[in-house]
């Protein structure tokens, strides 16, 4: 099973998946908005999500990944801004 599809398979303990997710494809970063969509009523969940997606934008960036595919990519990234939740910071 692979990251991406340990990411999404427990619900009970995502906090786990979601500090192993990485982005390595255009399909995580799909499966990640498609989960920030799913709790976006959790306010917190939902932006800690956002962010963690966009940190591992930037770590993909740097390593080389995505390389033919980053317009794309930034695009799917940006395309949170209009999940709509309260973006907030203690």
């Amino acid at each position: 099973m692979s990251h991406k599809e340990e990411f999404f398979s427990d619900e009970e303990d995502s906090t786990y998946y979601y500090l192993d997710f990485e982005v390595h494809s255009l399909t995580d970063i799909e499966n990640m908005i498609e989960y920030i969509k799913s709790i976006k009523d959790d306010d917190e969940a939902a932006h800690s999500c956002e962010d963690k997606l966009r940190e591992e934008f930037i770590v993909a960036i740097a390593k080389g990944r995505l390389e033919e595919q980053l317009n794309t990519a930034a695009n799917l990234v940006l395309s949170t801004n209009d999940i709509k939740f309260a973006r907030w910071c203690a």
